[in-house]
């Protein structure tokens, strides 16, 4: 649910006019009688507003200063609720599915949705025309200026997974079809809940005094106006107490109240009335859950916590740590793995917690919310889960080291994990290229596409072995050699032999294909260029229940391809007329924490260069879909290392290695000048991006490299790739590399 849609629901039920000003209002510092104007972005600031709707007077210079439209909110008494987006009136609000419904003039009703990641809203219009009851769709944008730079209060939340929409339904096909995945309203950022659980950036020391506040870390700094229970706790029997630490930076504080709300007995407080106090008589294994209403200046703040307490088990160990990312973009998520193995002893719960956190950022156990129990409170026994950490614009840069404490079977872990809040990065530098160099090799890369690609164009050649050229995507690949050369003989006789054998596989298997199997470039381009209906179902299938759809891929960088390839996947059912799907955000975040993980924190030093590659692809399509701000700068980044410290470049045989060293259980670190044609396309789009000459000479060198030199005999080669041993080297060569070709020649003039 967005950010607009929880402001729109949380005044439906009121009594105040809302209307949208076109024009800039006066910031002059005098009383406002009776009403007041706010400037609104996001509407995260839901206790401020609350605030001005409870004042008769309030100073202009007292609200917040953010970016968006104005809203004027008159005084109690009023019954009429009106909106209007630049003139359009909408006469009903709906704060559900981050819809505002209404009906106008122009006909019989429309739909006004906020985009993501913009400040613009989308209105379609279902209208009749000559009286008849037949519907058509108009689409309109309408973008709201930014007026001022944006400052918003973070309100305090404990992430979860958004709600599930139903995808909708796949054409039906010979075979069956699976049950439709849920699918999402996308979120870029986190979005603001009722009672949210609020992780502290320090623990308070108790005081009998209400008004007094807590005192942050040095290296979290919190926000006015922002009130929570304080960090959810773990306890191991026999241990019976805890200490709670309940904060509040609105002053004056005038009451403070704690109570329980549910768990398998019934503790004590050491007051009820302290922001922290000590809370005894923990005795039964379980999950205790705990809620506190603070009263202040601004009104009341009502938020939870839990504590976690496992049994006492004799003989009970298990090992903890924690892998990932170590950089984040604040107003973005971030995903790591808790690895967690029992070891010795019988079954017992697990819980967690996590504090450290600076206000804005938030955590939630993901994994066990997905797999396990009561909304991720606690998992079955320590195993490997996923843990987000939702991050807020308005965290400080900076780096927050954390702790995560496990308590299962009586054992406590504590694993520290320090993280870096990144502010949203700058764009590209662009140098204007002048005169653009030729690309070595390019006739030679241009007569083995066709050359090879006539060899391969032959239906006793394709099984599925995966030496086969539909492995990365023959379709795609003859797709775009007619698309290069102007010659349909590609599509329409190449295409469909590679057709028959891969869309047929995944059709037979409900696009429950494996991870490293997912190519739906090639059915994309069928369906759009030829209709076939079966092709566009293939593709929807394969986002839907091709291996890791369900979790979005994996935090690990054992699983980079397979993660980028979902992006694809849910990408392109997206522009096949399905939903966004419910994990491409996570998908997203996942890929990113990959690059991270490699080349950028550098915390995992195994290194696949073509993996590399294949993620690039990814995020580069996802980017130029998007405009996603992280992505362009970590590409740069990952580039620059993967060229200059990975140790993956050969220069003796101009190649690319398989991996960038040796590591126990993975191929030797030989060259593979196979697959230098799908790693040069990085460097070109960032040559294409930039116009830095060292991307262009990287490019080329890897280009050159991956060219065969004999290319008239089918069986042997002089360096480069064989592109005569199998369809696959011959297809991964050519997936991405007239993408490469196409930026090389392009750079910013």
């Amino acid at each position: 649910m967005s950010s607009c849609s929880i402001f729109f629901k949380s005044i439906v039920g009121s009594i105040f006019t809302l209307l949208i000003l076109n024009q800039q209002v006066s910031a002059e510092s005098q009383p406002l009688k009776r009403m007041a104007v706010f400037d609104l972005q996001t509407a995260k600031d839901v206790q401020a507003l609350r605030a001005l709707k409870r004042r008769q007077t309030v100073r202009r210079d007292a609200l917040p200063e953010q970016v968006g439209v104005r809203v004027l909110i008159k005084p109690r008494g009023v019954r009429k609720l009106v909106l209007r987006i630049n003139g359009e009136r909408v006469r009903r609000l709906r704060g559900r599915r981050n819809i505002v419904k209404a009906r106008r003039g122009l006909g019989l009703s429309s739909e006004w949705k906020t985009e993501e990641g913009t400040n613009t809203f989308t209105a379609t219009s279902i209208y009749s025309e000559g009286g008849s009851r037949r519907k058509q769709r108009k689409v309109k944008k309408i973008e709201v200026i930014d007026t001022v730079d944006p400052t918003p209060t973070p309100t305090p939340e404990q992430p979860e997974d958004p709600q599930p929409t139903p995808q909708p339904t796949v054409e039906p096909t010979s075979t069956p079809q699976p049950t439709p995945q849920p699918t999402v309203e996308p979120t870029s950022t986190p979005q603001p809940t009722p009672q949210p659980t609020v992780e502290p950036t320090s623990t308070p020391q108790p005081t009998p005094q209400p008004t007094v506040e807590p005192t942050p870390t040095p290296t979290a700094q919190p926000v006015s106006g922002v009130c929570g229970a304080g960090v959810n706790k773990v306890l191991a029997l026999p241990g019976s107490s805890v200490q709670f630490g309940a904060y509040c930076t609105i002053s004056p504080v005038t009451s403070i109240h704690w109570e329980q709300t549910a768990g398998p007995q019934t503790v004590s407080f050491s007051s009820t009335q302290a922001l922290a106090p000590v809370v005894s008589g923990f005795s039964t294994a379980g999950v205790y859950k705990f809620r506190v209403t603070i009263e202040h200046a601004e009104g009341s703040t009502i938020d939870t916590m839990q504590v976690g307490v496992s049994n006492s088990v004799s003989g009970y160990n298990f090992t903890a740590g924690i892998t990932g990312p170590e950089n984040v973009v604040r107003g973005f998520p971030l995903y790591l793995a808790l690895e967690l193995e029992k070891t010795a002893g019988s079954h017992d719960y697990v819980y967690a917690a996590v504090s450290g956190l600076p206000h804005g950022m938030k955590y939630a156990m993901a994994g066990w919310a997905e797999s396990c129990c009561n909304n991720g409170d606690r998992g079955w026994e320590p195993n490997n889960t996923l843990l987000q950490l939702s991050v807020d614009s308005s965290v400080s840069p900076g780096t927050y080291p954390l702790t995560v404490q496990v308590s299962s079977g009586g054992v406590i872990r504590s694993i520290p994990y320090s993280i870096t809040v990144l502010d949203i990065p700058e764009t590209l530098t662009v140098t204007a290229v002048g005169s653009v160099p030729p690309i070595p090799r390019l006739s030679q890369w241009e007569h083995t596409m066709t050359h090879f690609g006539d060899m391969w164009c032959n239906a006793d050649t394709i099984s599925l072995w995966e030496g086969s050229v539909w492995y990365y995507d023959g379709m795609r690949v003859f797709y775009q050699i007619a698309d290069y050369t102007g010659n349909s003989y590609w599509a329409n006789t190449c295409v469909p032999i590679v057709r028959d054998v891969y869309r047929q596989y995944v059709l037979s298997s409900n696009g429950a294909v494996q991870g490293w199997r997912v190519f739906p470039h090639g059915l994309q381009m069928d369906f759009e260029r030829k209709g076939a209906a079966e092709s566009r179902n293939a593709a929807l299938l394969m986002a839907q229940n091709s291996a890791y759809s369900n979790s979005g891929g994996a935090v690990s960088i054992d699983e980079m391809r397979e993660t980028a390839y979902l992006i694809n996947a849910y990408s392109i059912a997206e522009e096949l007329g399905a939903n966004e799907h419910h994990r491409l955000q996570r998908s997203v975040a996942f890929a990113l924490g990959h690059l991270d993980q490699v080349a950028i924190s550098k915390s995992d030093p195994k290194v696949k260069p073509f993996m590399i590659a294949l993620t690039f692809e990814a995020l580069i399509r996802y980017y130029e879909k998007t405009g996603d701000p992280r992505i362009p700068s970590v590409l740069k980044e990952s580039a620059e290392f993967l060229w200059e410290e990975s140790g993956a470049w050969d220069a003796n045989s101009q190649s690319f290695r398989y991996i960038n060293q040796n590591f126990v259980g993975e191929d030797a670190p030989e060259p593979a000048p196979d697959l230098n044609l799908l790693i040069a396309p990085l460097f070109a789009w960032l040559y294409h991006k930039t116009g830095e000459s060292k991307f262009q000479q990287w490019g080329d060198a890897a280009f050159a490299g991956g060219i065969t030199e004999d290319f008239d005999n089918d069986t042997f080669y002089e360096g480069g790739a064989c592109l005569g041993c199998t369809g696959k080297i011959f297809s991964q060569n050519y997936r991405w590399s007239i993408d490469y070709v196409q930026w090389r020649q392009n750079p910013p003039q």
